[in-house]
């Protein structure tokens, strides 16, 4: 039983890495981003209008999947520290 604890807990550290590491990769901004972001700001400096409605992509998917990924860390460290006690 203690090793089926240490293994699985193992496991989902590993997931919950992963997970939390690709959630907060997709969430950095694109080139595209990037690019709209210093165009804004340039015809900003310039101008003095700020152009309005420029579109943020939704970063729900990204949060839920660092939410999981630190779900699935905390949960594996528990089990490996529980295996410990028995």
């Amino acid at each position: 039983m203690k090793h089926n604890l240490i293994i699985v807990g193992i496991i989902l550290i590993i997931i919950g890495i992963f997970l939390f590491a690709e959630g907060y990769n997709k969430m950095q901004p694109t080139k595209t981003e990037k690019t709209i972001n210093f165009i804004s700001n340039f015809t900003e400096e310039i101008t003095g209008d700020k152009i309005e409605s420029i579109p943020e992509r939704d970063k729900s998917q990204q949060v839920i999947m660092i939410t999981i990924g630190s779900i699935f860390f905390v949960i594996g460290l528990i089990m490996i520290l529980k295996s410990g006690k028995n």
